[in-house]
């Protein structure tokens, strides 16, 4: 089962992504398009700006929750967490593994 994980802001607006020592990020214009549009985005290996895509973030189909799926794993969280978070409002929000089946 995965570890549990963290989703914080970063200085810049990156959304840093820690889960066990593994290191992503989701950036600013990608967080956006995924609170105000939907669909999926990329999550990006390390935390500096580099061009690796190693996972997917995704609104659950009801919409209330974000989906992080990445080579440590899949994660959940709630998406008015993540909202806030993205808007600084929060410092960090954790993640949830999902259960296998």
């Amino acid at each position: 089962m995965p570890e549990p994980g963290t989703l914080a802001c970063g200085g810049d607006g990156t959304l840093l992504i820690l889960i066990g020592g593994e290191r992503y990020r989701i950036d600013p214009a990608d967080a956006r398009r995924l609170i105000f549009f939907g669909g999926s985005v990329a999550i990006r290996a390390g935390h500096r700006r580099s061009g690796v895509i190693a996972g997917r973030a995704a609104l659950n189909p009801p919409g209330r929750a974000v989906v992080l799926r990445t080579a440590a794993g899949e994660h959940v969280m709630p998406l008015a967490a993540f909202r806030r978070v993205a808007r600084g409002e929060m410092h960090a929000a954790p993640l949830h593994p999902c259960s296998p089946g």
